[in-house]
């Protein structure tokens, strides 16, 4: 028998501690046994009820460790917080509001992670969402999992177009699935054509990132970028989406904080391309 594979589950949350619950029941009573998985928790100090719902698991035995904090102005930024308190062979990036779908999912991770010790994969879902398996060679490779730039989820289309650049081609989706159960309403989504216009903005931050994973790996650096880009969705419209999924909530001041860094980026690029 292989040796079992540590694998910690990164699950920011905040405010569906009833979805908390879910996620991680169906993870846990879908893994094959034969390895080390812990679910780590990522909590606001402001949030009561899911600080609650991640000990109360805790309580009832399963290897739930919450982390709790202030709420800072990235997502990213709190998933890396949470892969450096509690590191492991691989991390697993998931949702508050996920049903996991397939039997021994652990067991599939930890043969691709046995196949390739430095990869990056991806689940499946039905619905397309994103949601990224990371090793962690490449997390040391690239010192970090996400960004610290948003305040919700453009982190893994960040990824997916990071692992073009590494590796010449598009990234495995392993035949792991799950099905997003959320409620179609995102934390923090506001300014969305903004937000938008920011990650198309820093291509060549993420060019520059694919490559320095790469040699620091050891790979082949890819002998041309070309075709590797991410394409914009011509049908996607901003303005739509936020009115029906955006965050009804004043913004706060962590928020702003991210916004303003941002647009500060963003002058800065705007006065490079003049």
């Amino acid at each position: 028998m292989p040796d079992p594979v540590t694998i910690s589950v990164l699950i920011p949350s905040r405010g569906r501690p009833d979805g908390l619950t879910r996620t991680i029941g169906t993870m846990h009573g879908k893994e094959s046994g034969a390895n080390t998985v812990r679910y780590i928790v990522g909590a606001d100090l402001d949030d009561p009820q899911t600080i609650s719902a991640a000990m109360d698991l805790w309580r009832s035995g399963l290897p739930v460790m919450p982390v709790v904090g202030p709420r800072g102005p990235s997502l990213g930024a709190l998933a890396n917080r949470l892969a450096k308190k509690h590191p492991a062979d691989v991390y697993v990036s998931m949702g508050d509001d996920i049903e996991v779908l397939t039997e021994g999912w652990d067991e599939k991770i930890a043969d691709a992670w046995r196949a390739q010790d430095d990869g990056l994969w991806w689940w499946c879902c039905s619905n397309g969402a994103t949601l990224a398996i990371i090793s962690e060679k490449w997390h040391a490779a690239a010192e970090r999992i996400y960004t610290n730039y948003f305040p919700f989820w453009y982190d893994d289309m960040w990824l997916i177009e990071v692992q073009r650049y590494a590796t010449g081609r598009v990234g495995d989706r392993l035949d792991i699935w799950v099905a997003d159960k959320g409620t179609g309403s995102s934390h923090r989504m506001r300014d969305l054509a903004f937000w938008d216009e920011f990650f198309w903005s820093r291509r060549e931050e993420r060019k520059a990132e694919g490559l320095k994973i790469a040699d620091r790996l050891g790979w082949p650096l890819v002998a041309s970028l070309d075709g590797l880009d991410l394409e914009k969705n011509p049908a996607f419209d901003p303005a739509a989406l936020e009115a029906q999924q955006g965050d009804r909530a004043p913004p706060d001041a962590q928020y702003l904080t991210a916004l303003y860094r941002a647009k500060s980026l963003m002058g800065q690029h705007q006065q490079e391309a003049a």
